[in-house]
């Protein structure tokens, strides 16, 4: 990334649409576990002048965000690594793989040395590798390659890096990323397995437009093909920021305070998984340095404040994980058969997501895709959007309904049924509801 300018007994079966979903809908639906493995961070390990040269603290953060998936470039083998920052020792990545975090490696030009350090790493901890990812933003850092320095150049790279990759029995079952800020094409073939966007929010909107047009750019409608999302998030206003004052990293770009910040994460990872991504990446774990001044925007994308202290975005993913694995846990309980929970009527900004449970139950996200901040030239505040009522209907009495707000803690609200009809208001960013039959 660089400057931005542009879970007691079984849940009822839920269905999210005006009539209760064919069981072959359900069947696609991920599964809890899926979903919490589509979940990644990124993280510059390679950086040692900041908070992520404390390696101990990073695992502790990821292990607080009940999140394994972690996007890092590759560690530098040679002498003087990344410049000016210097390069964290291998050592730092084995750690961390030691510690059950899988790494998505970015990989730099040199590809010979990009895929030697990559099995090096994988011989040392096997399975610590999730994806390798081409070449970041060669928009804003250009590649060199073959004595070009264009996108040209940049794409004859993924393409030999994507073939050295795919004959080395080491990567059989591991994916490729295509590069990003690579003009528009609708063939990735020979150069990447998935195809890979940067879709930040822009102005502070909701993220799911954003997300959807991050297909656009591969000629695709959301879902039609494989596709990754490797970074997207929101930088947060500092903490002393003038209330209600505009911080801009560019005509596109736009701080927010650190619960909007939230929203945003969590409204962009649940969009991910229901627009068909396959895995996304919140950019980035924690703020990599002070910043006195207040201006650095760049220092502020974190989920965690520069001493790890958690922002409300790593308390709600915290909250978010440990809901949903808390959920799945209750699935297997014996005590309760599944009953039909169907969405009857919803408005049309209503956003949601299914989960499968351990039982072929469900449970599941939603959220009201609706403006959460206002802004102009000279004024930016938060925006607080009324709830919106959706009513479900239920095939048989329930014993439990629990609705919780992540943003809020990880505890469930118990709300009560009106007969077979059951209203949940929901906000402008994701709940869950969970249900158990009697």
């Amino acid at each position: 990334m660089t400057h931005k300018t542009l879970g007691r007994s079984l849940p009822m079966i839920v269905a999210l649409v005006a009539a209760p979903v064919p069981a072959s809908a359900v069947d696609q639906a991920p599964t809890s576990a899926q979903f919490i493995d589509m979940l990644g961070v990124n993280l510059h390990v390679n950086y040692t002048d900041g908070a992520y040269a404390r390696i101990g603290n990073v695992v502790q953060a990821m292990r607080f965000l009940g999140i394994t998936h972690a996007r890092t470039a590759l560690p530098s083998l040679r002498d003087g690594g990344f410049g000016v920052r210097g390069s964290a020792p291998l050592a730092s990545y084995l750690y961390m793989a030691g510690a059950g975090i899988r790494f998505t490696f970015i990989a730099y030009p040199d590809i010979d040395r990009a895929v030697g350090t990559a099995r090096s790493i994988l011989a040392a901890r096997p399975g610590s590798i999730a994806a390798i990812e081409g070449f970041n933003e060669i928009n804003n850092f250009p590649v060199t390659y073959g004595g070009m320095k264009s996108d040209a150049a940049a794409i004859l790279a993924q393409k030999a890096l994507y073939a050295a990759v795919r004959a080395d029995p080491a990567f059989r079952t591991i994916p490729v990323y295509d590069l990003t800020g690579a003009p528009p094409t609708t063939d990735i073939s020979g150069r990447a397995d998935l195809a890979n966007g940067h879709p930040y929010t822009q102005n502070a909107r909701q993220p799911g437009p954003s997300i959807a047009r991050g297909y656009t750019i591969y000629g695709a409608k959301p879902g039609a093909i494989p596709m990754v999302v490797t970074e997207f998030g929101n930088f947060s206003l500092p903490a002393d920021w003038p209330a209600g004052k505009p911080l801009w990293a560019g005509h596109t770009m736009l701080g927010v305070d650190e619960r909007t910040q939230a929203k945003i994460i969590l409204n962009g990872f649940a969009e991910s998984a229901r627009l068909g991504v396959r895995r996304s990446y919140v950019y980035e774990l924690v703020d990599q340095k002070p910043d006195p001044t207040g201006r650095l925007t760049e220092m502020h994308y974190g989920l965690f404040h520069f001493d790890f202290s958690p922002k409300p975005s790593a308390a709600a993913l915290h909250n978010l994980t440990t809901i949903i694995s808390t959920e799945a846990n209750y699935a297997t309980h014996p005590s309760a058969s599944p009953a039909i929970l169907s969405l009857a009527s919803a408005a049309p900004s209503i956003r949601s997501l299914t989960l499968r449970q351990p039982d072929a139950s469900v449970v599941f996200l939603l959220w009201n895709e609706v403006p959460f901040w206002t802004w102009s030239q000279s004024a930016s505040n938060p925006l607080t959007a009324p709830s919106i009522e959706v009513t479900f209907r239920l095939d048989r009495n329930p014993s439990s309904i629990r609705v919780y707000d992540p943003l809020n803690g990880p505890s469930p609200q118990s709300v009560q049924a009106n007969g077979r009809t059951l209203r949940i208001a929901v906000p402008d960013h994701v709940i869950i509801v969970a249900a158990s039959g009697s």
